[in-house]
């Protein structure tokens, strides 16, 4: 390749640099280098799809916690009921059968939060281990959720004037207390997760514009640089072709 040549493929390339804002246009530019981007967007794609899954396993966790805390709020006046009702001596049997009414209702109603309590068609209080992927093993996470039932809570027909009313309804209390603490903890291994995920992007992203990004200033000095010597070396083509055109003239006696 000629030095007319060589200085015009460098001048192309600066050319596409400066265009494209990238160091790395081709292979031919920086094959290692190149290897390294590529490897590092895949990096890249992984830590921002695992934000994003990551952060809907949140909103899941979220869900519920929120319909636990619903349930836990009916159980908590089911005690109440539950204390009242033992209270014979101040309520007759027209006030026992009234608390027993909203007794019903409200496990009619915790049995509904059951049935409603949903993330994308996945039912969040049943027996149920929800796979969740963030950026590969060890980032993925099982989310396990307990049946909530009233009848797995022991309270299905419950006589809110029985003697162990109150003992069962504690012992609901506590079950679901559990079951949201494990879900606090599940929450925030997912805040962890999160934040890794999308500081290790933020890392990464620097890593690749480290590799990939023009250095506009060097470039335009080594394209100004090539222009110089690619008209240099054209205008002494021409001189040489000139006097060569001469010298031929003279033999010629032209």
């Amino acid at each position: 390749m000629s030095g007319v040549s060589r200085l015009s493929d460098a001048l192309s390339r600066s050319y596409e640099k400066l265009g494209s804002a990238k160091k790395i246009n081709r292979a031919a530019d920086d094959a290692a280098g190149l290897k390294i981007a590529e490897k590092t967007k895949t990096q890249i794609n992984g830590y921002d799809v695992g934000v994003n899954n990551l952060s809907t396993a949140k909103n899941l966790v979220n869900t519920a916690d929120s319909a636990l805390d619903s349930m836990n709020s009916s159980l908590q006046r089911l005690r109440e009921l539950a204390v009242a009702a033992q209270n014979t001596a101040i309520y007759g049997d027209d006030d026992i059968k009234a608390m027993q009414d909203e007794t019903d209702a409200l496990l009619q109603g915790m049995n509904g939060v059951v049935d409603t309590a949903q993330f994308n068609g996945k039912r969040l209080l049943d027996d149920n281990e929800l796979q969740i992927e963030g950026n590969g093993n060890p980032d993925s996470k099982t989310i396990t959720t307990t049946d909530s039932s009233v009848d797995s809570l022991g309270l299905a027909g419950l006589n809110i004037a029985s003697n162990d009313a109150l003992q069962k309804i504690d012992e609901a209390i506590a079950t679901i207390t559990d079951q949201r603490s494990g879900l606090g903890a599940t929450g925030n291994a997912l805040d962890y997760q999160i934040d890794y995920n999308k500081e290790a992007s933020v890392l990464s992203n620097a890593s690749l514009s480290t590799i990939e990004d023009l250095d506009y200033p060097k470039e335009v000095s080594e394209m100004k640089k090539n222009e110089v010597l690619n008209e240099y070396s054209t205008q002494m083509q021409r001189n040489q072709m000139q006097q060569k055109m001469n010298e031929t003239k003279n033999l010629l006696g032209l």
